[in-house]
């Protein structure tokens, strides 16, 4: 697939992905270019460098996208099947610019709807999230400073912008929840207290927990069916009465 916020810069050599390679999704490897966009750019498009990422993220402005998400870059050796892979413009040492890390947080969030991994910083390269390339060590080529521990600490950056575009607080009461979107139990547990002025009921607990984790619920709408319920628009009207509306 093509991001369709990315500026697409393919087609590569074919000498340099792998059509249709992609297996299972884990989720987004960050790496880090050793160099400038344009560069790493001319480097993808050398029918003899056999390298390729799917994305490139310049310190400012849009994404560039070089290979399809369906097609296998060739970016970290034996986690190239399972992982996105995504190049940021600078070396090993450097931190993320602002647009660098709304840029991956927005291609994060994409990535989560269209393969559902955890949305989580992720250690492990059998595991799912957001790594990086020394995340996997010689079997990924044992680049140990790609992308550098600056980036790397600021993954869970990414991960919580992610989480906020997927969730978007629309009152106060949202916001406030936003800031521990990364916690949803502590979010079910208050709704249910402010919606329904009581503690979870363990189905609910689970089926609203379970939506917020894989991304088929946000807390607007947990909140909304709370609210609608027969036992929410009861307590509704007694709060109205009570103060005399």
């Amino acid at each position: 697939m093509r991001y369709p916020a990315a500026v697409w810069s393919g087609p590569l050599p074919t000498t340099n992905y792998e059509p249709g390679g992609m297996g299972t999704v884990n989720g987004l490897v960050l790496h880090i270019e050793e160099g400038t966009e344009p560069g790493t750019d001319a480097w993808f498009h050398n029918p003899t460098s056999i390298v390729s990422a799917h994305f490139g993220n310049p310190k400012s402005g849009p994404l560039q996208q070089w290979v399809d998400t369906d097609d296998m870059a060739y970016a970290e050796v034996n986690g190239n099947p399972n992982w996105i892979s995504v190049e940021h413009e600078g070396n090993s040492g450097d931190s993320l610019t602002a647009s660098q890390i709304q840029n991956d947080a927005e291609l994060l969030a994409w990535l989560f709807r269209q393969y559902g991994f955890t949305l989580q910083v992720c250690d492990d390269p059998s595991g799912q999230g957001v790594a990086g390339h020394v995340t996997g060590g010689a079997a990924w080529g044992n680049h140990l400073d790609c992308p550098g521990a600056p980036i790397m600490a600021q993954r869970q950056s990414i991960v919580d912008k992610a989480h906020t575009i997927l969730h978007p607080a629309t009152d106060p009461i949202m916001e406030v929840l936003n800031v521990s979107i990364t916690d949803p139990e502590f979010a079910v547990r208050f709704l249910f207290r402010f919606c329904l002025h009581r503690e979870a009921d363990p189905g609910g607990f689970t089926t609203y927990v379970d939506g917020l984790n894989n991304g088929t619920l946000t807390l607007d709408q947990v909140m909304a069916d709370l609210q609608d319920s027969t036992e929410g628009q009861a307590v509704i009207a007694a709060e109205r009465k009570a103060i005399g509306i």
